[in-house]
């Protein structure tokens, strides 16, 4: 089931190294604040990259929750559960996926190796 276009997604990733955990789970937090910053590095990146543009309008309503799956569940892999959503209105229907999909899963990907399952 397609979740693009709907103003909540659930994305679970299934992380190749298991002692990769905090450093994922730091750098998803740290790409999140740097796209609130724009004094940061990464958001003038963001900038060049023409993601920023794409987010600015979608960030202001959106929240992004993360959790760490039950220990084992997924075999010898540790797992990421993000889920965002909108809590105000969206300039569009496909805010949480781009901001997830387009953003944050690529800028974690060149620090980590990962897979999205679910």
């Amino acid at each position: 089931m397609s979740t693009e276009g709907t103003p909540r997604q659930s994305v679970l990733l299934a992380l190749k190294d298991p002692r990769t955990l905090e450093g994922a789970w730091n750098g998803m937090l740290q790409i999140w604040n740097d796209l609130h910053n724009p004094y940061s590095l990464r958001y003038d990146q963001l900038i060049a990259d023409g993601h920023a543009a794409l987010a600015s309008g979608c960030l202001a309503a959106m929240a992004l929750e993360l959790q760490i799956d039950e220990v084992g569940a997924c075999g010898e892999r540790a797992r990421i559960r993000i889920d965002g959503h909108m809590y105000g209105a969206a300039p569009r229907a496909s805010c949480v996926h781009e901001v997830i999909h387009e953003i944050l899963l690529p800028e974690l990907a060149k620090n980590f190796d990962f897979e999205v399952v679910g």
